[in-house]
């Protein structure tokens, strides 16, 4: 039954006297009531489908972006790129530059988000701190609220197809393998030991002798980092920083002593890029003063050959010092594209 019953018994119903109902039913979802939606603007509107039981809290203008937190979410809507990061995912929240959100979240990865005022960032940073906190009891997980609202409902009312992937969506069919194509084993086959029984010591013994362990250069294609760590000594961190000065010795205007403000500028990145791509980037044209030229330069030189942009422009002209493991990562990308 989708209702749930509350007694209140009182003094006068037991004896039969007139008095409030002994027996009150309410639905399952009354008990997970939405707080009241909290506008920055009165024409702003939610740009996303809410789940069952999902509440919007706050809903504003970022500097850049239209910015949502619900119940379940942060939701983060730029020009040409939307974010969308359960709360529980989110491992901290802090401000930088005094007008920037730096979130980070469980699965390592980075979302930053720019306001025009001091006084909104703060605002922002303290609505996410309270929706991010540790709940006080069980029932202040989302499961609760979603479950409860979806009682009595359809699967479709229940949204679950939100959840799901594209095959599940009527695309099965164009994905099925061709049944006349060999199969070929897959990269975790190969990988894993054969399941024997215990009366395959035959096959067990040919196995072993077989196996060999891994060998030093197939260790360095899954960790690159750790054949520079060896050479240069230290940390991975290090070794790259290291490997990144030797590369731009004798560039000007280059001193990279980190991986954050010695970046910023987008010079470092050309002139490591123009080591390996003297055709794409004319450095000798190039000044600090021309950030954005300097990043898109570096950026499509990179892109031209294949190395994927995991630095967003638009977060990098916001700040002089950007998160020096987001510019790391690109560095090591480049690293693994060309030396490796």
């Amino acid at each position: 039954m989708s209702l749930t019953a509350r007694v209140s018994c009182s003094m006068l119903s037991c004896f039969g006297e007139e008095g409030p109902p002994s027996l009150e039913y309410i639905q399952a979802k009354d008990l997970f009531p939405l707080k009241e939606l909290v506008k920055e603007e009165e024409n702003l509107q939610v740009p996303f489908t809410v789940l069952q039981g999902e509440g919007v809290e706050f809903l504003g203008r970022a500097a850049d972006a239209l910015i949502a937190i619900s119940n379940y979410r942060l939701h983060i809507k730029f020009k040409d790129s939307v974010i969308n990061v359960p709360l529980r995912m989110i491992d901290s929240v802090e401000s930088r530059d005094m007008f920037q959100l730096h979130i980070s979240c469980k699965d390592s990865k980075v979302v930053r988000c720019h306001f025009s005022t001091l006084k909104q960032c703060q605002e922002w940073l303290s609505r996410l701190s309270r929706a991010t906190a540790r709940p006080a009891k069980p029932e202040d997980l989302f499961a609760f609220a979603y479950h409860a609202w979806c009682l009595g409902l359809t699967e479709e009312d229940q949204h679950t197809h939100l959840c799901q992937p594209d095959i599940l969506k009527g695309r099965t069919e164009a994905l099925k393998p061709d049944p006349h194509l060999r199969k070929s084993p897959s990269l975790e086959s190969l990988s894993r030991p054969t399941s024997l029984g215990f009366g395959d010591t035959r096959l067990l013994s040919a196995s072993t002798r077989a196996w060999k362990p891994q060998s030093k250069l197939s260790v360095e294609r899954k960790d690159p980092l750790a054949a520079l760590a060896r050479e240069y000594g230290g940390s991975k961190r290090n070794a790259l920083l290291k490997w990144c000065q030797k590369k731009t010795q004798g560039y000007a205007n280059i001193d990279i002593t980190n991986f954050s403000s010695s970046w910023s500028d987008g010079l470092a990145f050309c002139a490591l890029l123009h080591t390996y791509l003297p055709a794409h980037i004319p450095y000798q044209e190039l000044n600090s003063q021309e950030k954005k030229r300097n990043l898109l330069l570096a950026f499509e030189a990179a892109e031209s050959v294949g190395i994927k942009p995991s630095l967003e422009l638009r977060e990098m002209l916001y700040t002089d010092r950007p998160d020096w493991q987001s510019v790391m990562h690109y560095v090591a990308e480049i690293y693994k594209y060309f030396e490796m």
